[in-house]
């Protein structure tokens, strides 16, 4: 059975500390995502990429991990990372309330 009763939780305002650490994890993780996505756009025109511990474990993906199709895809969603995380900074930058959603 669900429970019926109202909740309503009390307006706490968040400490300084709380909100500048807040702040500066919403940053870090839209510049994880931006490194993140320069890494999948870089990686596949690497030699690391043709020749790992990976496809020495399982040689059977090696077609699949090799097609360009493939290499296309993972660079796709780089270039996806770093437009999202770009847009992000953007958004929180320039927004009138200079929040980080």
């Amino acid at each position: 059975m669900l429970y019926k009763g109202t909740y309503q939780a009390s307006p706490a305002s968040p400490t300084e500390d709380h909100k500048y650490g807040s702040l500066f994890m919403r940053i870090f993780q839209r510049f994880v995502h931006i490194a993140a996505g320069i890494i999948l756009i870089w990686l596949p025109w690497t030699g690391a990429w043709e020749n790992n511990l990976t496809l020495w474990l399982w040689p059977q993906i090696k077609p699949v991990v090799l097609n360009p199709f493939f290499k296309g895809a993972v660079i796709g969603l780089g270039i996806d990372n770093v437009l999202i995380g770009i847009h992000d900074v953007i958004h929180a930058l320039f927004s009138p309330q200079r929040r980080f959603s």
